[in-house]
């Protein structure tokens, strides 16, 4: 069993906060071909009112992997608008899920090594939030706009696209991640 830690270098000393993570690989041998498949979370993610997996699996003689990383948003967000329609904070309500692929090359069969990772993530999430400001309504058939609190649901739909350099070691049984990579996102 593999314990994996992944960050990114700004949150490096979040994670080697974290005492105990959820991870595992599998391997299959038949005649000599081993299927590696490696189950990480990301820590760094809940701060953010969210959870991480990273799901990777490896064919044997192949130089690359695939990365699968299903996400979940759920939990409030601090809404410092100065329109807030509470005295004090303003706690918005968070939902959402997130889904990636990404291809990772390497070298043949190596869990540990220098790795360059590319994909592509979609990510829908709601915010449901209350604030003051105009408001529309109908009477008699007219539109009418009165200043007052709001209620609203904001959509969010984006695609990441990223690519990222990283280093994987083994050290005692765990296997650390560090990384670096650039990304743009497309909301729609």
């Amino acid at each position: 069993m593999i314990f994996t830690i992944r960050t990114s270098l700004m949150s490096l000393l979040i994670i080697l906060s974290v005492s105990k993570l959820n991870a595992q690989q599998l391997k299959k041998d038949t005649a000599s071909h081993k299927i590696a498949l490696s189950i990480a979370i990301q820590p760094a993610f809940l701060a953010n009112n969210a959870g991480k997996l990273d799901i990777e699996i490896q064919k044997p003689g192949r130089s690359f992997a695939y990365i699968l990383t299903p996400e979940v948003y759920a939990g409030n967000v601090m809404d410092v608008s100065p329109f807030q329609s509470q005295k004090g904070v303003n706690m918005d309500k968070l939902k959402g899920f997130g889904i990636g692929l990404l291809q990772k090359l390497k070298k043949k069969d190596q869990i540990g090594g220098s790795y360059f990772a590319y994909g592509i993530t979609y990510r829908y999430q709601t915010i449901a939030f209350e604030t003051e400001g105009f408001g529309q309504f109908e009477q008699d058939g007219l539109n009418y706009y009165e200043y007052g609190p709001v209620k609203d649901v904001l959509k969010i739909s984006s695609f990441l696209f990223s690519g990222t350099m990283g280093v994987q070691t083994i050290e005692n049984g765990f296997l650390y991640d560090f990384y670096v990579g650039l990304g743009y996102k497309k909301p729609s």
